[in-house]
Order: C-alpha cells, then sequence, then structure tokens
C-alpha cells in the first residue's frame, strides 16, 4: 500500500519518502520536515496515536499535517486519531479522489515547497509515509 500511495503522489509531484517503522520515520524528520506525514494506525511496536503524539510534541515537527492511511475503520478508531491532532483519516483501500481532497485541503504552506532542517528548499513537496506494511527501504 505504502509503495502504491508513493507512486501516485510522485505523479502529482511530491518527493515520497517511505519508512518502514516509526523509528525510521522519527528520525528521518530531523534530516527534512516534510510537508505531510501519512501515518498508519497499527504500525510495528507502536500505535499511529502515540506516533502522532510523538510528532506534535516536537518543536521542529509539531506543524506537520498528519493523516492517517489505516484498514482500521471502526469509528472509535477514527475519532481517537483525530482527536489526536491528525488532520485526516483515510480508509484503506485509499479513494485517489478522497486523497486528491485531503492534499487540496492543506493549507497553501503545505501545498508548496517544505524546507529541511537547515532552511533550504527541496525541488519538491516532501511527503513521508509511515506503513506497519511496508516491506521497503528507507531513503538515505
Amino acid at each position: 500500500v505504502a509503495q502504491v500511495l508513493a507512486d501516485i503522489l510522485t505523479l502529482y509531484g511530491w518527493e515520497v519518502h517511505i519508512a518502514p517503522t516509526p523509528t525510521v520515520a522519527l528520525l528521518a524528520l530531523r534530516r527534512k520536515i516534510p510537508a505531510l506525514i501519512l501515518l498508519d494506525f497499527n504500525l510495528p511496536g507502536a500505535n499511529g496515536v502515540d506516533v502522532l503524539q510523538y510528532i506534535k510534541s516536537d518543536p521542529l515537527a509539531k506543524d506537520i499535517e498528519v493523516v492517517f492511511v489505516s484498514a482500521e475503520n471502526s469509528p472509535d478508531t477514527i475519532e481517537r486519531a483525530l482527536a489526536s491532532g491528525a488532520r485526516d483519516y483515510l480508509v484503506k483501500p485509499v479513494d485517489i479522489d478522497r486523497l486528491g481532497e485531503v492534499l487540496n485541503s492543506l493549507p497553501p504552506i503545505h501545498r508548496q515547497v517544505s524546507g529541511d532542517c537547515t532552511g533550504a528548499a527541496p525541488a519538491k513537496r516532501r511527503i513521508s509515509v509511515t506503513s506497519a506494511h511496508s516491506r521497503f527501504p528507507c531513503e538515505s
């Protein structure tokens, strides 16, 4: 699922980074700040709400928009994710039109090029996808 989303987002001009674990994702935040994080609810060794709360507690990362993308579709789970600070919640399989709506609903600053920790701007908008089911290595 993560690679399919990455392929779609790349077509829309996003630079995509897939993090196979929460630890890899959180370490990647130290290298480059993405404009958006797509976060699975069920992750190896953690749940997405815990990861989101960690992100929101980090002064460098607290303003990153986070959208859950998960097969978990119970109303309680979705409510918990949104109450924890997620911008939105997409249920797998992800409806591409709905994904487009979410991307277009981002504040203008998040739809523009995002910077890194040093203030330099990459050529494309950055997005980080953290998935429990990703078997793809993290970019360096």
